[in-house]
């Protein structure tokens, strides 16, 4: 059960901080936007850039979004390299003439491959 927990929380992260600043940087710049006549201090030297707010929080939204797929992209390239290595690996052992190998095989080989 501890190993699937690491395995499920290995490299994830990186993934929380840059997501998290992301997602907390639009809230926060949302936020500023709507409530800039309610700040007593900082509402009106922000008013004149409510627009410019807008277009940053959505700038953060776009790029978030293209790290999404590069984050997919990256993921489906990694499981296919494995599935190359582990299929070339397999063809290897399949070749073996070691007597131990051929006395008993691996409890670890695939089953569909043999």
């Amino acid at each position: 059960m501890g190993f699937s927990i690491d395995m499920f929380f290995a490299g994830i992260w990186p993934m929380v901080w840059h997501w998290g600043i992301g997602i907390g940087l639009i809230i926060l710049i949302l936020l500023a936007e709507v409530f800039t006549s309610v700040i007593p201090v900082l509402g009106p030297l922000l008013m004149p850039f409510r627009r410019d707010m807008l277009w940053a929080a959505g700038a953060i939204a776009v790029f978030l979004f293209a790290q999404g797929i590069g984050i997919k992209d990256e993921a489906a390239r990694c499981i296919a390299r494995q599935v190359k290595i582990e299929n070339r690996i397999d063809s290897v052992v399949k070749e073996t003439t070691t007597p131990r190998a051929l006395i008993k095989p691996d409890p670890y080989d695939d089953p569909r491959l043999q």
